[in-house]
């Protein structure tokens, strides 16, 4: 079984994603039980290494934040490949 976990980036409190409730490329609002505080939790699949990535901010990302971010595995870009502009 595969068990997503992360951490409230404000006091690191641990959360576990066990049943894989959350949904793969959708920003998920939390509040932490631990300290109240509001963060964000993204999770990724890699097309190239099928890698799952759990992306954490403190506040709500900007279109440019979530833009930037890449798998935690090989490094390689979230940019869907048919996004990809092909040299020609």
């Amino acid at each position: 079984m595969n068990v997503l976990n992360f951490h409230c980036p404000h006091c690191q409190h641990e959360y576990k994603d066990e049943l894989e409730l959350l949904d793969e490329g959708e920003l998920h609002h939390f509040n932490c039980e631990a300290c109240a505080k509001h963060f964000v939790v993204l999770i990724k699949e890699c097309f190239k290494c099928a890698a799952e990535t759990v992306i954490v901010w403190p506040d709500t990302p900007t279109s440019e934040e979530v833009a930037v971010v890449a798998c935690s595995a090989c490094g390689s870009s979230f940019v869907e490949p048919e996004d990809l502009e092909e040299d020609t």
